[in-house]
């Protein structure tokens, strides 16, 4: 009877933890793709792009559970400094090169976010969607380069990557 009750009592408080909280999202299959890598710059790149996977998680869960423009600006900011810091001294040139350009893209919409106020009419609607898009496709332009030449050192892209 004592082990029911236990049973009992650890689904009860998993079922209800699982209500409040949900299930959890996280694939630990990908978790570690970097060690799969081909060869040692490979996989030091591999690293590099899951540290910056998990950064990219952690600015969407910022953000998630607090809607606003306000919080958006502050999470894409937060992950822009969390990219920034990933160390990549020992990292290819051209690799690096692109990576800078993927930062720079980011700290460019980072800065424009923090900058607009749509409620003081700085900047109108329209303005603010033409160059949120823009930047949004530099992104995107400079993720894809980067991951282009991480895949020519053997690196292992992450599964949602694109």
């Amino acid at each position: 009877m004592k082990y029911i009750t236990a049973a009992f009592a650890f689904a009860v408080t998993f079922g209800f933890s699982v209500l409040v909280i949900g299930i959890p999202q996280e694939n630990y299959a990908i978790r570690f793709f970097a060690i799969r890598a081909d060869n040692e710059t490979g996989r030091q790149i591999s690293f590099l792009l899951q540290r910056d996977d998990d950064n990219g998680r952690e600015m969407d869960a910022n953000f998630k559970f607090a809607p606003s423009p306000a919080r958006f600006a502050e999470a894409v900011n937060q992950y822009v400094n969390d990219s920034e810091k990933i160390d990549d001294a020992n990292l290819p040139l051209d690799f690096r090169n692109v990576w800078l350009e993927h930062l720079k893209a980011w700290r460019a919409q980072a800065d424009f976010l923090k900058q607009s106020n749509l409620s003081d009419e700085k900047i109108t609607e329209a303005e603010f969607l033409q160059t949120y898009r823009y930047q949004n496709a530099e992104i995107r332009r400079t993720w894809f380069d980067v991951l282009d030449v991480a895949r020519d050192y053997g690196a292992v892209i992450p599964r949602n990557a694109y």
